[in-house]
């Protein structure tokens, strides 16, 4: 009768003090562990006794057998330091710093009115590989009261992950007071400040221009927006003598 073969295996992770012991039945099983540090296998046929140490650096033990991993120590693409954002005066400015790329394509500068929605208002180049310190910084002209920002950063090959959500508030600068609001033919816009001719810009969702004309300041403008398709807009006035910019948001219903 041929002798039994008995393995048993031990794993003695030196990073640690505690030793982990896989049973029979974990061999035999479809699973795998990875271990850092050094495995020690000891197995015996028939009274004798055989003790081997293998490296377990970049290895998995699978069904008892030491096998190359391409998941351990597997670097980030893109390390990302921070990422912050000012409101201007008339403008939300956006700052972020990696401290090491490899094969990044571009980031997708995203905002959102609600926190839930977002939309990609820039694409901004990425430095490809690096491994010093890259500085980037874009802005966003048309910005909600309150907007909700985030990145998209794209790999070469397609993969992606987002970063935190940062959050900027203009609460404090002067906003237009539009109504009705939502508004199916006409709006009304209250003007805060004295002014003479005015310039009057209003932007779709995407940031294209949908409607630009000169008008006189008296009081209250009316803007025909019959026209527009169904949506959310943002309305922007320039008084063309102190160049001074003031925002306002609409919905088209």
């Amino acid at each position: 009768m041929k002798p039994t073969l008995f393995i048993a295996i031990l794993l003695c992770c030196h990073a640690i003090a505690n030793t982990q012991t896989i049973s029979q039945q974990a061999i035999n099983s479809s699973g795998s562990t990875s271990s850092a540090g050094n495995i020690t296998m000891e197995y015996s046929i028939g009274e004798m006794t055989v003790v081997q140490t293998y490296s377990a650096t970049g290895f998995v033990l699978t069904q008892g057998l030491l096998q190359p991993s391409a998941t351990i120590n597997t670097p980030l693409p893109v390390t990302l330091l921070y990422f912050t954002g000012k409101a201007m005066h008339n403008y939300n400015k956006l700052s972020w710093a990696t401290a090491s790329e490899i094969n990044s394509e571009h980031f997708d500068l995203q905002r959102s009115a609600d926190g839930r929605i977002f939309e990609t208002v820039k694409l901004i180049p990425a430095a490809g590989n690096s491994s010093v310190q890259v500085n980037y910084e874009s802005t966003d002209s048309l910005p909600f009261p309150i907007s909700y920002y985030r990145l998209k950063q794209i790999d070469l090959d397609g993969k992606f992950k987002y970063s935190s959500v940062i959050v900027l508030e203009r609460s404090s600068l002067q906003q237009l007071r539009i109504f009705p609001n939502p508004a199916l033919e006409l709006i009304n816009i209250q003007i805060p400040e004295t002014a003479l001719s005015l310039q009057l810009y209003i932007y779709d969702l995407s940031g294209n221009t949908v409607m630009n004309k000169t008008v006189l300041a008296n009081g209250i403008i009316t803007v025909d927006v019959a026209q527009l398709p169904k949506g959310m807009y943002t309305l922007k006035l320039i008084d063309s003598k102190t160049n001074k910019h003031v925002l306002g948001k609409f919905i088209k219903g």
